[in-house]
């Protein structure tokens, strides 16, 4: 065994650290000594880890490879050991947390005591981390908290990877611990898992169409599916309640790799109204074991939401074709996506039996639309209807800005990079009625780093801040709407947020 130093391009935190060890202790013929920002320590098998696979798992992390550098420092230190050394490294195995309790707070892991996955929200993975081969006592616990939900005894193997999932709802929380078992293979490997607590049949999972035999059957309420290996490339999948034909849901088709293991987690609630409406998001096993992203769900038909901006009205109701829709809608908030049937169709808005405005749309198959209801009552109303976005991105939030009040000066939306106002591109000079647009992709949505933001909307004119909203939350795969509503002098302008996904 040779000891070697490896310099690293582009780590800057302890998650850099975490991740670039998760990727060196995967590859054949290493045992990794210490890594630190910019640089780890490893032993290596000239004979099973050269320098090309070294490279690849760092790039693989998300960093690059400057250099290669044998440490004879650290080889004369390894023939200085006695029998006062500490002996060969443990056995490492490694454990992640994936949250799909929706009505539940984040949760620590802990093995045998100790704090191994913490403070995991709903929705979220957190990661793979490495812990000591062997028996455990696991325990899952509120985030902080020293009481334990749910201990149990866990089997960690060296050289495996585990997952634990923690169902809701919180009431009666339980978790299953799970062999990830990711192998290499020249096809994909996939998984589900049934988390939608108000869904108490079994479902089976197909390919393509209901009508194909399923490729996963009967996952129980709160179960995990066994792998199932498919043909590297662009996959659908269509969920049904065990032995039926009839889809409960449909996705776009999404790309899967080879050599690659997926978890699909569907959860959240069955109410589209609800806080955490279903969602599907699938999860790579395979390297740090965080990355996910949602799936798409396919609709053979349009939807529509209704967004009431009309900060002096009173709640309105919504109509489609003249069938209410929507009742007591009011300011400043927006409605759930409703689903219609494609071709053109009339969206009016009223307060009680007195017309307040009306739109034709054009309802497109798989496009969703918003239509905001806008002006003053004194002033005259009127209506603005938008195209949404509905493919997030894995990796960024897509948001877009609109401004609702009904005043003739151009608003800017602007944040803050450290102590300095951060003009947001495609974001600035907005009149009454203007969207955003993205200078770099000419769309109305914008990438945005995920992250917490201070948001602040300026008058454009003269600098003055006329509204500041600390504390947004913006999260990778998701799709907002930020607008900007009230009135100059009178109602309070106000920044409101629409989460579409």
């Amino acid at each position: 065994m040779n000891t070697q130093e490896i310099i690293i391009e582009g780590m800057s935190c302890g998650h850099c650290v975490a991740a670039v060890e998760r990727a060196l202790s995967k590859v054949e013929g290493i045992h990794v000594d210490e890594v630190s920002i910019g640089k780890a320590v490893v032993k290596t098998d000239d004979g099973l880890a050269t320098t090309e696979k070294i490279e690849r798992a760092i790039q693989a992390a998300g960093f690059r490879m400057v250099s290669l550098l044998l440490a004879a420092f650290a080889i004369l230190a390894f023939v200085g050991c006695t029998e006062s050394s500490s002996g060969p490294a443990p056995l490492k195995a490694q454990l992640r947390t994936i949250n799909v309790a929706s009505d539940a707070p984040a949760v620590d892991v802990r093995l045998d005591g100790t704090l191994t996955n913490a403070s995991v929200s709903y929705g979220k993975s957190s990661g793979y981390t490495s812990v000591v081969a062997g028996s455990k006592t696991l325990t899952v616990l509120n985030a902080g908290a020293t009481t334990a939900l749910i201990t149990a005894g866990a089997a960690f193997e060296e050289g495996k990877s585990y997952s634990v999932f923690v169902f809701g709802p919180a009431a009666t929380i339980t978790a299953s611990f799970q062999n990830d078992d990711i192998l290499t293979s020249a096809k994909a490997r996939v998984r589900f898992v049934h988390a939608v607590p108000d869904l108490s049949t079994s479902i089976d999972v197909h390919t393509l169409s209901a009508a194909n035999p399923p490729i996963l059957s009967k996952i129980e309420s709160r179960g995990v599916s066994a792998y199932t290996a498919l043909d590297a490339g662009s996959i659908s999948f269509v969920v049904t309640a065990n032995g039926s034909s009839t889809p409960l849901i449909t996705y776009e088709p999404i790309a899967l790799n080879a050599n690659t293991s997926y978890t699909v987690v569907l959860m959240g609630t069955m109410n589209p109204g609800d806080a955490a409406p279903m969602v599907a998001r699938m999860y790579t096993d395979t390297d740090s074991g965080s990355a996910s992203v949602d799936l798409v769900e396919h609709f053979d038909k349009g939807k529509v939401a209704a967004v009431h901006a009309v900060s002096d009205a009173p709640a309105v109701d919504v109509s489609v074709d003249g069938t209410k829709v929507i009742t007591g809608l009011a300011y400043p908030n927006s409605s759930p996506y409703q689903l219609l049937d494609p071709g053109e169709r009339t969206v009016s808005v009223s307060a009680g039996a007195v017309p307040v405005a009306s739109t034709k749309i054009a309802v497109e198959v798989g496009k969703a639309y918003s239509v905001f209801a806008i002006g003053t009552v004194a002033g005259g109303l009127e209506s603005l209807k938008l195209t949404d976005e509905t493919v997030p991105n894995s990796a960024q939030a897509l948001v877009r800005f609109i401004n609702a009040s009904p005043a003739s000066a151009p608003v800017d939306l602007i944040t803050n990079i450290g102590a300095s106002a951060y003009e947001i591109p495609g974001m600035q000079n907005i009149p009454y009625k203007g969207i955003s647009v993205s200078p770099s992709s000419g769309k109305n949505f914008l990438l945005l780093p995920a992250g917490t933001y201070t948001m602040k909307v300026r008058l454009h004119s003269t600098g003055s801040i006329l509204v500041e909203s600390p504390d947004l939350v913006f999260e990778a795969n998701k799709i907002y709407t930020l607008w900007v509503g009230g009135k100059m002098g009178s109602t309070p302008i106000s920044l409101n947020m629409i989460k579409h996904n």
